[in-house]
């Protein structure tokens, strides 16, 4: 895995912002936190590198079968949209 992006937004909400966790794992048990976002009423693109470096400081590797997760902690929907998954040899998988 080279890096993931997406779009993400929560819409229909009386608060404009709900908080969106991406998390990290090699064995769908122990999960990592990559970053924690703040969405918005209108769609906005987040990509990020998973690189070495990123992955490191959890003890993970490039090399590593990783789950990525997307969560949130809020009782507010966030939409996701057009999330890609950019593999070793720029294989890229979209999941609809």
């Amino acid at each position: 895995m080279e890096e993931i992006s997406f779009n993400f937004g929560n819409f229909s909400q009386n608060t404009p912002s709900a908080n969106l966790t991406i998390n990290i794992s090699e064995d769908d048990v122990n999960w990592y936190t990559i970053d924690t976002l703040a969405s918005t009423s209108s769609f906005e693109v987040y990509s990020i590198d998973i690189t070495d470096t990123l992955l490191n400081t959890f003890g993970l590797s490039k090399t590593d079968g990783l789950y990525i997760r997307l969560s949130s902690n809020d009782s507010k929907r966030i939409n996701i949209d057009d999330f890609s998954i950019v593999c070793l040899g720029e294989s890229i998988f979209n999941v609809d």
